[in-house]
């Protein structure tokens, strides 16, 4: 089976509310506005293949499909130039369109991407000197973050009724603060998402020094406050070793400010000995030691309507009318198990997340890890 672009079942093919020429049709959890000249054919019960968000396709293909004006730009593969090749959702009068659909069922799924030239859009580092990053492969007991994808892609993991967290998706950086054995001992360690971070920097990117020059903390280093340090020490206690995951957000991290002066972080996971904690537990240690967590939206039982009421709407990680981005909406939503929880058709945790459309079509939107 191909890991990106699957085939799947049509549930429904409605008429657009707000467009003669469109037709609305659900794929799976996904739905998609189609020109009715092309979808005419279309019915529930039939595979279809569907490329959807966040997958880029080779250009030379999206070309010849004739969707390349509905693309984004951006480097396929992380290389050369950037080309129209980054599938996004859009609102299409209104109504949300997630991806595209493709009538051919003359490809064996599993060579579905390679045929398409898909694969998973991953968004650019952001730029930092050599002189702040440690390293890029990660210590075994500071590992990098899950995985999230899209609740749409594996919907029947999510069983009815299911005890879970919703929470705000910020958009900001992934920061991780550890405490770890080294050798006989132990010590603090920070990060990104992908790298382990030194504490100083020299004081510019050549690595020259300037005469009597303090040197400079790095970037997500001066989160690691003494709220945060005691917090590791507690959980530790010289025994286990321990990672708070948090979104670092605020002005100059990401497009949306949030309405706070200054980049702060929320947490939203904490791993002890390689094992991720349940929520309450996490909002109990958080509370103890002050530290925010990220916005709960609801606790309640697994159900798709709930995931539709919740993926769009305003941001509630602080009061909207601060914020000076233009876009005030949320990111989207993580949905997790109250209690953690194993799946094998995921081969991790069972987590997943939801992104706002409208998050999406904002203007002038970055997305740096």
């Amino acid at each position: 089976m191909a890991e990106y672009i699957a085939y799947r079942r049509i549930e429904g093919v409605y008429e657009h509310p707000m467009a003669d020429k469109l037709l609305i049709v659900r794929v799976g959890k996904f739905t998609v506005v189609h020109p009715i000249d092309k979808a005419k054919d279309f019915h529930e019960g039939q595979m279809v293949v569907h490329v959807p968000p966040d997958i880029c396709i080779d250009p030379k293909v999206a070309e010849a499909l004739g969707v390349s004006n509905y693309l984004k730009k951006c480097k396929y593969r992380n290389e050369g130039e950037k080309v129209a090749c980054w599938v996004r959702s859009a609102r299409i009068r209104q109504v949300p369109s997630q991806g595209f659909i493709i009538d051919d069922t003359g490809i064996g799924d599993e060579y579905l991407d390679g045929v398409y030239g898909a694969c998973r859009y991953e968004p650019p580092l952001l730029s930092m000197s050599q002189n702040h990053i440690m390293e890029f492969e990660d210590h075994l007991e500071f590992p990098r973050y899950t995985k999230i994808t899209r609740i749409q892609y594996n919907p029947d993991v999510w069983p009815e009724g299911l005890p879970v967290r919703v929470t705000e998706k910020i958009h900001g950086m992934n920061a991780r603060f550890g405490l770890v054995r080294d050798g006989d001992d132990w010590r603090f360690m920070v990060g990104s998402h992908n790298c382990i971070l030194r504490e100083f920097a020299y004081t510019n990117s050549k690595g020259e020094h300037k005469m009597g020059a303090e040197p400079r903390k790095t970037p997500f280093w001066d989160l690691l406050d003494d709220k945060m340090m005691n917090l590791l020490n507690d959980l530790c206690d010289e025994q286990y070793p321990v990672v708070v995951y948090a979104e670092r957000f605020g002005p100059g991290v990401q497009d949306l400010d949030y309405g706070v002066p200054e980049p702060q972080i929320r947490v939203f996971d904490i791993m002890v000995d390689g094992k991720y904690l349940n929520w309450d537990l996490v909002e109990a240690h958080c509370a103890r030691f002050s530290l925010l967590t990220v916005p709960v939206l609801r606790k309640a039982r697994f159900n798709w309507c709930l995931i539709d009421t919740l993926t769009d709407g305003s941001s509630i990680v602080t009061n909207p009318g601060s914020m000076q981005a233009v876009f005030k909406g949320r990111e989207g939503i993580v949905i997790t198990p109250l209690e953690e929880r194993y799946c094998p058709e995921l081969g991790g945790r069972l987590i997943a997340k939801s992104i706002s459309v409208d998050y999406e079509q904002r203007r002038g939107g970055t997305e740096y890890h």
